[in-house]
């Protein structure tokens, strides 16, 4: 058996840090709207050049960001990559977070009988990150043949749904039409 060595403390503090500034670059690419040189990058993260640029080579070797030259055919800028964008569908995608989020708003829809959100602040905006909705409850005595209820649907789509249909099922709703067609 192998005895291995704890990594000392500062070698793994620098390690983070390290990985935080690299979340950094991409963050800021990503909210940027347009590319950025290294020296505005630089300036704007408060990393020295030197730093940034064997930062910024290192990710664009993997694929997270790519220089793109600007109007002039110099000076190249830098921009988030491909490889940042697959991180970014898979991430939104990836269904175990909303679906554990959906569960904790359900809970929550059946005990207060209304909407509701889960938001993140993001600076001074808020990020939607899962919403339930709820229907509207058939009354009692309300048994005529037909009889519907509207239901909002989590595209925002307001359906006129038969009473049976509760909070959290799946519906197939006529694209054309905007219609109920079934309970799935």
């Amino acid at each position: 058996m192998h005895a291995t060595s704890p990594v000392p403390a500062d070698t793994a503090a620098l390690d983070d840090a390290r990985v935080l500034r690299a979340l950094a670059v991409l963050e800021a690419l990503a909210s940027a709207g347009q590319p950025y040189t290294l020296s505005q990058l630089s300036v704007r993260l408060h990393i020295p050049k030197a730093t940034l640029l064997r930062m910024i080579e290192a990710l664009e070797a993997r694929g997270y960001v790519v220089h793109m030259p600007d109007s002039r055919g110099y000076d190249r800028a830098i921009t988030l990559g491909p490889r940042a964008a697959q991180l970014a569908l898979s991430a939104l995608s990836n269904n175990t977070f909303t679906r554990g989020c959906r569960a904790v708003l359900r809970a929550l829809v059946d005990v207060l009988g209304e909407t509701c959100n889960l938001t993140a602040l993001d600076n001074d905006a808020v990020l939607y990150v899962e919403r339930v909705e709820t229907t509207e409850p058939g009354f009692a005595g309300d048994t005529a043949q037909g009889a519907r209820k509207p239901a909002t649907t989590e595209t925002g789509l307001v359906v006129q749904v038969p009473l049976f249909v509760g909070e959290g099922d799946t519906i197939r709703v006529d694209t054309r039409t905007g219609e109920y067609q079934t309970r799935l």
